[in-house]
């Protein structure tokens, strides 16, 4: 007879998260900050994604399975769709190694990109839970079907697990450059072991 009378109260307390989950929640809501798409062939996971989802392509080099497009998308309220594109590279190389390969330079004590006819662009460090990076926008050349129609920039990071795996960022560059989604991605990316 107990149970009778308890089971009633408690469906009335479930009651509202029932109706919650049908809702659409608002992208700040702290709930949803625990969304987690993980690469563990690769060594990394984007974190802390709300309503951001994660689509996974291989990379438009192909210099293996951990050349990756990761593209995040996710609805506005007005129904459009916002969506960033940004190229993950990770790579078995030492900090200092990635750098140099990713066209950093260490000058006057501090670090810089080289770009377009050795112009130097300062780099910035950057820090998240399990890693170093710097990050930079290197200065290009752009291009259309005519030719050369100027310079551009061409946002892009290097990250280091401390150790001996760094992760190659490319948010593209000129017209197709993307520092939104560079930094949405830097927010969310960590090493995993």
């Amino acid at each position: 007879m107990r149970f009778v009378r308890v089971l009633p109260l408690l469906l009335l307390l479930h009651i509202p998260g029932l109706i919650a989950r049908g809702k659409r929640v608002p992208p700040n809501d702290p709930k949803l900050t625990t969304a987690t798409y993980r690469n563990q062939e690769c060594g990394f996971e984007l974190t802390r994604l709300g309503y951001w989802v994660v689509t996974v392509e291989r990379g438009p080099h192909s210099s293996g399975p951990c050349d990756l497009t990761v593209t995040l998308s996710r609805h506005s309220p007005d129904n459009s769709t916002e969506k960033h594109s940004i190229t993950v590279l990770t790579v078995d190389k030492d900090y200092e190694s990635a750098l140099r390969d990713s066209g950093f330079v260490e000058r006057d004590g501090g670090w810089a990109s080289e770009g377009r006819q050795g112009t130097l662009s300062p780099a910035e460090e950057i820090h998240g839970a399990t890693w170093v990076g710097l990050k930079a926008n290197t200065l290009v050349g752009c291009f259309d079907q005519s030719g050369y129609i100027g310079l551009g920039e061409a946002p892009g990071a290097v990250l280091n697990n401390k150790a001996t795996k760094s992760a190659l960022i490319d948010a593209g560059e000129c017209e197709g450059a993307d520092s939104a989604g560079l930094d949405l991605l830097l927010k969310s990316f960590e090493f995993v072991h």
